[in-house]
């Protein structure tokens, strides 16, 4: 898998600027949805000044200038970061109601912490956590595994037994004999979370691993992803896109691919490695989904220029 990531030696500044604006939305929103324990992984100088800056105001309690701080840097992101955890959250806790054996892989699992949460409530409700395989580079593995720990000593409740991490470079074929190893079962349905990632890769590697999920995927198992518009590259201002992308870029994460606006253009992309369709969300989608979800009016009207989409195999 190309990108520009996968190249580097040390952990994701985007990770962390994501996770920043998530435990941002849950301090303002106080919504258990949201991600609770995002607060509790920048003791690391890995994160940008702006994100440990962020996460020192809610620890303060000024959590009113963490949302005048998002709002002026990153307009938007507090609805596409919520919706892109509730989303794919959703449709693992469905998916483990239905069937306790799905397993979960986080393609690129920054600083998500779904497998300590949910697994956190299966096990309060008496049910088998879910087999998370979180797969990202080694760096990045390296940084998120440090603070974890730390973590796992302040709130002992929690649980990291569920989750395989998985260290990969994503070289070609490599996603396959590195979930193996991990203990991934290709005869079991597999939900698949690709957040935040396939802007990063090339258009042979967006293809390439598509072809390889299809190939490591049972029936019913599903596809999560998040993707930037075309249009919006091509027209970075009309879209509120200008500033981010150029953020992004200054770190060494230079953000390149993308689907056109609409459906067909990603419809016809999936069909071509035999996955489905299923649904996507556009800005519209993600401000009702915020709130419907927290029973608030959305912070912004959200991001114009990136859609999220289901697909299932």
């Amino acid at each position: 898998m190309s990108s520009t990531l996968s190249v580097q030696n040390r952990a994701s500044r985007t990770a962390y600027d994501c996770a920043a604006v998530r435990a941002a939305v849950h301090a303002w929103s106080s919504c258990r949805e949201m991600d609770y324990l995002a607060i509790n992984l920048f003791d690391n100088p890995a994160a940008s000044i702006r994100a440990r800056f962020g996460v020192a105001l809610i620890k303060v309690g000024l959590v009113g200038l963490t949302r005048l701080l998002v709002s002026r840097t990153s307009m938007g992101v507090d609805v596409l970061l919520f919706a892109r955890q509730a989303v794919p959250d959703d449709m693992i806790r469905k998916a483990l109601a239905d069937n306790p054996e799905t397993q979960v892989v986080l393609l690129g699992a920054g600083l998500d912490t779904s497998g300590l949460r949910i697994g956190a409530e299966r096990r309060q409700a008496n049910e088998p956590p879910g087999a998370f395989f979180e797969v990202d580079l080694p760096a990045m593995h390296t940084e998120k595994r440090r603070a974890i720990a730390q973590l796992l000593r302040s709130q002992p409740q929690l649980n990291e037994d569920n989750i395989a991490y998985v260290p990969c470079t994503f070289g070609q074929h490599e996603l396959g004999k590195a979930l193996a190893s991990a203990g991934y079962d290709v005869h079991k349905p597999t939900i698949w979370v690709w957040s935040g990632v396939v802007h990063y890769l090339t258009e042979d590697a967006v293809h390439a691993t598509l072809d390889e999920l299809r190939q490591l995927s049972s029936p019913g198992s599903q596809l999560f992803f998040d993707f930037i518009l075309l249009e919006a590259y091509q027209n970075p201002r009309k879209f509120g896109f200008a500033k981010l992308k150029a953020r992004f870029d200054s770190f060494g994460e230079v953000m390149s691919f993308g689907f056109r606006e609409g459906e067909d253009h990603v419809r016809s992309a999936l069909a071509e490695h035999g996955l489905t369709f299923v649904r996507s969300y556009t800005s519209t989608d993600m401000v009702t989904l915020y709130e419907k979800t927290t029973g608030q009016r959305a912070p912004s009207r959200g991001t114009s220029w990136s859609n999220l989409c289901i697909a299932s195999f």
